[in-house]
């Protein structure tokens, strides 16, 4: 696990999904409010972290198809106390829409 900033979350990719900027930018780009929302191709969650780090009333499913990427995302949520804020789901959504039925 990687500090990601002194006392910030704490973040590991699972040996595929590195800290990059891209990642660290698309997360400054959303207007996080509270409320539900859906991450899909999560990876392993770490824009997610960033959004929750951010606003803590939102809470998010992060849909992943690789089930490598979708555990290191909820090792990633347990890690940083935010198993109840965001829910990592291992799923193909083209087949399994009912699994995010809030998601349009």
């Amino acid at each position: 696990m990687t500090e990601l900033w002194k006392g910030g979350p704490r973040y590991e990719g699972g040996g595929a999904f590195p800290i990059t900027t891209d990642s660290v930018l698309l997360a400054d780009f959303v207007r996080a409010k509270p409320g539900r929302a859906v991450e899909l191709c999560s990876g392993a969650g770490l824009i997610s972290l960033l959004l929750l780090t951010r606003e803590p009333r939102l809470s998010l499913d992060c849909a992943e198809l690789d089930p490598a990427a979708s555990a290191a995302a909820e090792r990633n949520f347990a890690e940083n106390g935010l198993g109840e804020s965001a829910r990592a789901l291992c799923l193909d959504i083209r087949a399994d829409r009912a699994a995010l039925p809030h998601a349009a």
